[in-house]
């Protein structure tokens, strides 16, 4: 449907060795951001998928709300439901990424917060 108000992500698929390094997470943020930024007339209004449970948090990071267990069923486990309600205003959250500061080993310093919002590069910078 050309003019569909939500668009239904099938899978998110990365290579084994790049699972679990942040790669789908970065992504799908990518991909709802470049559907946010499509003309308001050809831009969905939200975007749902479903998911077995390992994945949830995956999906969550992304900007997916959990609406719950789906009717679907296909194997032995079950499907949740999620949904990204308003794709503009969930695209275009800055990320930020939690870190030690003032220590060179992982959990002993003060922890921070790093907020990329040089999206597209600065040369300068």
């Amino acid at each position: 449907e050309p003019e569909g108000r939500l668009l239904c992500v099938h899978s998110v698929v990365t290579k084994e060795c790049f699972r679990r390094r942040g790669v789908a997470l970065e992504m799908l943020r990518e991909y709802l951001r470049a559907v946010a930024a499509l003309p308001p007339g050809a831009r969905p209004e939200a975007c749902a998928l479903i998911a077995k449970a390992g994945l949830v948090s995956l999906y969550a990071k992304a900007g997916f709300q959990l609406l719950g267990l789906s009717s679907v069923v296909h194997g032995a486990d079950p499907w949740f439901e999620l949904q990204v309600p308003d794709l503009v205003r969930s695209a275009f959250t800055e990320p930020l990424v939690q870190c030690d500061a003032f220590t060179a080993e992982a959990g002993t310093g003060n922890a921070a917060a790093v907020v990329f919002s040089q999206r597209k590069g600065d040369a300068k910078w």
